[in-house]
């Protein structure tokens, strides 16, 4: 818990849009940061922030660049797709309930992030959200604890 405080203190002095669109999680030491990100400026920055922290064993970059923001429309589109990756994901044959896997959506794009128990986990998660309709491109940055 400190440790993802403390990184998500680090990202808020990269900037406020940057610590907000980022998701960190932590397993065993290894920092996640997930997320969408304007630039690749951003990306840069956020890591950086985020290997200055003490106490990590490693950062994992699960960042993303897309610039741009997106209409209203294209907004409700990609909850819409977020909520129906989010339900296949628990409807996945083999998946288990409450396993922590983060899921974002960005102009049809969908982005996973977290911790699983085995590269089962991982594999099955990104058949499940490429299954979606609607989905464009899966990120999956799923790590095995």
């Amino acid at each position: 818990t400190t440790l993802v405080a403390s990184t998500k203190t680090a990202l808020a002095g990269v900037g406020a849009n940057v610590a907000s669109a980022v998701n960190v999680d932590v397993s065993q030491g290894r920092v996640l940061l997930a997320g969408f990100v304007d630039s690749p400026e951003q990306k840069k920055a956020a890591l950086a922030a985020a290997r200055k922290v003490d106490g990590h064993k490693a950062v994992v970059d699960g960042l993303v660049v897309m610039p741009g923001t997106r209409s209203m429309g294209t907004t409700i589109d990609d909850q819409t797709i977020q909520t129906k990756v989010k339900t296949a994901l628990l409807e996945a044959e083999g998946m288990e309930k409450g396993l922590g896997i983060n899921t974002e959506c960005k102009n049809g794009e969908v982005l996973l992030s977290g911790w699983v128990p085995s590269k089962k986990y991982h594999d099955t998660a990104g058949r499940a959200a490429a299954g979606v309709k609607g989905v464009k491109k899966v990120h999956n940055f799923l790590q095995v604890r």
